[in-house]
This record gives structure tokens, C-alpha cells and sequence, in this order.
């Protein structure tokens, strides 16, 4: 993993920590508590990911 995405590791991390006894539920209500879980947790880096991704790599195919 590359040092500048290494944060995103540690963030789903705690996300999932939170997940933890309420996995496979998308809300969670205790005393007054609400909690909203995302379904896919990489969901709101998919944007940083492909951007670090197609700048070091070329995408698609080539004709030799």
C-alpha cells in the first residue's frame, strides 16, 4: 500500500471496529444513539484510489 493512501487502511479500520456486533445492518438505534453504516466501506476512496492508481499506471489496452 502506499504511504499516502496508508490512512484509508486505518479508517475503514475504525469504521469496521464500529461495525463490530451490528454487521449486515445498515442503521443502528441504542438509547438515543443512531449509527448509519455504508454498505461498501471503501466506497468514499474509490475516487482517491482510481486517481493515485491511473497516474502511475496506463489503463485500457494498447495495439502492438
Amino acid at each position: 500500500i502506499p504511504e499516502k493512501l496508508q490512512y484509508i487502511i486505518v479508517e475503514v479500520m475504525v469504521k469496521r471496529f464500529n461495525k463490530l456486533g451490528s454487521e449486515g445492518m445498515t442503521t443502528q438505534n441504542v438509547e438515543g444513539l443512531s449509527m448509519t453504516f455504508e454498505i461498501d466501506d471503501f466506497s468514499e476512496y474509490e475516487k482517491v484510489i482510481k486517481q493515485h492508481f491511473s497516474s502511475n499506471f496506463e489503463a485500457g489496452f494498447k495495439m502492438l
